[in-house]
């Protein structure tokens, strides 16, 4: 079983030891266009409070809650399969008076309770452009419990359609003499109705790392966050990042993730929907399998309201 937790996220010198946060939104005003973001306005018709995936015994619980505008404020994700204890981690999303998101914290409070919270990342907003701009990450704890200051730092790129089309990563190394370096760009293609259909991640050396295909259906994505939903860290059980389609309008029906470094890792889920009245999903069958010869494993996907 596969889990991908944080897919956020060209081949460019090294930047200097002077590099700063600033520096970085310094490259971010030269590369944005002045199109707007998408709104923080929540959905108008029912809330998504869960939703429950299963495969074979195996189940992930995903849970959320909205402020008093129906904005999503914290995700919680509850799994088993992944070892001897449930696993328990969530998305806590702090907004502005506006809407705007200005940081959100990742914990991991199971099985390690000292994780919890992990991991700090401040949301950065560019009110005249209506724009995202940069995300800068603060890992307090590594995996092992020790205490560490990384400050990793994403910026997103737009299109003239206000859309993000790029993710480029930053990695911070207090150890080296160059602070931040490039590590990888994550790139986002669009259909005519802004739904994402490829997603891919290229490393700074210039090696292709995977690419991810989607195929949608014409009904209403009950959890449709837009740009937002590309602040946020991948929390789909199935390793398939946002294959619960948190970013566009419609729900992913395939996807195909080739992993281009070595097949071994690619695979791929079909899901067929049942729908609402309100042309909401309420079920799904799904099938995953692990290669293009790989079993075909079947699950289901379960929506509330």
């Amino acid at each position: 079983m596969k889990i991908q937790f944080f897919a956020l996220h060209l081949s460019v010198k090294p930047l200097s030891v002077k590099s700063t946060p600033l520096l970085i939104l310094a490259i971010c005003a030269l590369t944005l266009s002045c199109k707007k973001s998408n709104s923080s306005k929540g959905p108008s018709g029912p809330l998504l409070t869960s939703y429950v995936e299963h495969q074979n015994a195996d189940s992930v619980i995903y849970n959320m809650t909205y402020d008093n505008n129906n904005r999503l404020i914290n995700i919680t994700f509850t799994g088993t399969g992944f070892g001897p204890s449930l696993n328990i981690s969530g998305t806590q999303i702090t907004r502005n008076v506006a809407g705007i998101i200005t940081q959100y914290i990742d914990s991991y409070p199971s099985p390690n309770p000292q994780l919890n919270p992990n991991d700090t990342v401040l949301v950065f907003y560019d009110n005249a452009k209506a724009q995202y701009t940069l995300l800068l990450q603060y890992n307090r704890v590594n995996s092992s419990g020790q205490p560490i200051n990384v400050r990793d730092s994403t910026i997103l790129v737009y299109d003239n359609s206000g859309r993000i089309v790029q993710e480029l990563l930053y990695y911070f190394d207090a150890g080296t003499s160059a602070d931040y370096y490039l590590s990888q760009t994550e790139y986002f293609a669009y259909d005519q109705q802004d739904n994402i259909i490829t997603d891919s991640v290229v490393a700074n050396s210039n090696a292709p790392q995977y690419v991810i295909h989607y195929q949608y259906d014409t009904y209403t994505n009950p959890l449709s966050l837009g740009n937002e939903a590309l602040l946020l860290p991948d929390r789909d059980w199935t390793g398939l990042p946002r294959i619960s389609g948190w970013f566009s309008k419609n729900n992913v029906i395939s996807g195909a993730y080739t992993d281009l470094q070595s097949s071994i890792s690619d695979f791929s889920v079909q899901r067929v929907f049942n729908y609402s009245s309100a042309r909401l999903p309420l079920n799904s069958t799904d099938q995953w399998q692990d290669t293009q010869t790989g079993p075909l494993t079947n699950g289901s996907t379960n929506y509330y309201y």
